[in-house]
């Protein structure tokens, strides 16, 4: 499976027939991601998951550290998407600083999960505020 960077956001799930892409941000989320993960398993469906850096950093009061989800997120053939790295609005960040929070967000990412492909980017709170005009060049897409 090939990714390349895009100008265009996704706007559509992919595949054949009836489809939906099933999106689930700001985890990994202790317990709440586990019965997630044991649903989405019992019914083989794949998933993308938006996650964020100190989630993953926590070691979670549940028995589910973010960096164990993170894992099984990755083992059981789930999509990656990077949201941030503490979920800060980002509306009035200069493109400089986003791509800084990204490259330590996917520096968190791949210290658990080291080859990852993680092929998209979600604004936190969809907040693209005054820096729209360089959104699109954040986004990805699967390439055929």
């Amino acid at each position: 499976m090939a990714w390349e960077l895009t100008p265009t956001p996704v706007g559509a799930a992919q595949g054949e027939g009836l489809v939906a892409a099933l999106t689930f941000d700001d985890g990994p989320n202790g317990a709440d991601t586990a019965e997630l993960l044991d649903f989405l398993s019992d019914r083989g469906i794949r998933a993308v998951f938006a996650v964020v850096g100190s989630q993953i950093q926590a070691r979670g009061v549940d028995g589910h550290s973010g960096a164990e989800l993170l894992r099984r997120i990755v083992d059981e053939g789930h999509v990656l998407c990077n949201h941030s790295t503490g979920f800060a609005d980002m509306g009035e960040y200069s493109a400089e600083e986003v791509r800084a929070d990204l490259a330590r967000n996917l520096e968190i990412i791949r210290s658990v999960v080291p080859d990852v492909v993680v092929p998209f980017w979600r604004a936190p709170n969809g907040s693209w505020g005054l820096r729209a005009r360089w959104r699109s060049s954040w986004a990805c897409s699967r390439s055929t």
